[in-house]
């Protein structure tokens, strides 16, 4: 499985992804959202997908595609926390304090068809090496207890995340990036 940046060449790959009908007919839930809930809320599906295009037009990958054999199978969105100014304006899992270096997962998808192949962690462990190899010092996640679109806290767990603090139904999570001698 190869796992890349969303970057101008990809975004026809993120569109297939989120537009694939499911395998009973149905459309995914990212081609309402296009990932953009906690980035700007439009509440407006084609106005989302414009805004994420924006993002990756203007170069700012907005997350990582997984391939299997060439086909675009799951996304991440990951970027710097500043990035999702929804998140950062939270009164539930916004800072609480300024922690410059921080990183934030929000949101997986992984094709119907594909679940159950281990999509999903090739996904956060290549956000992880992502964010660390572009200065992040801590990566946070915000999974709900049983799980959904923001993970489950196990996923993080398995990688090294530790419970920051409980959010009603879900947990902040952080990754702390190993210290380099600089």
């Amino acid at each position: 499985m190869d796992v890349v940046p969303v970057t101008p060449d990809k975004w026809r790959d993120l569109v297939a992804l989120f537009e694939r009908k499911g395998p009973r007919g149905g459309t995914p839930i990212p081609a309402n959202c296009w990932c953009m809930w906690w980035r700007q809320r439009t509440g407006d599906a084609a106005k989302n997908k414009a805004a994420m295009r924006t993002i990756v037009r203007e170069g700012r990958p907005p997350g990582l595609l997984a391939y299997d054999d060439g086909a675009p199978v799951g996304w991440i969105s990951v970027g710097p926390r500043d990035d999702f100014c929804q998140l950062v304006r939270s009164r539930t899992y916004g800072p609480m304090e300024k922690e410059p270096k921080l990183w934030s997962i929000v949101c997986f998808y992984v094709d119907p068809r594909s679940k159950k192949r281990g999509v999903a962690t090739e996904l956060l462990e290549a956000a992880i090496d992502y964010a660390v190899t572009r200065g992040a010092a801590m990566v946070e996640a915000y999974p709900h207890e049983r799980g959904d679109f923001m993970g489950a806290p196990q996923w993080f767990e398995r990688v090294g995340f530790e419970r920051v603090r409980s959010a009603g139904k879900r947990t902040i999570m952080r990754y702390n990036a190993p210290k380099t001698n600089e």
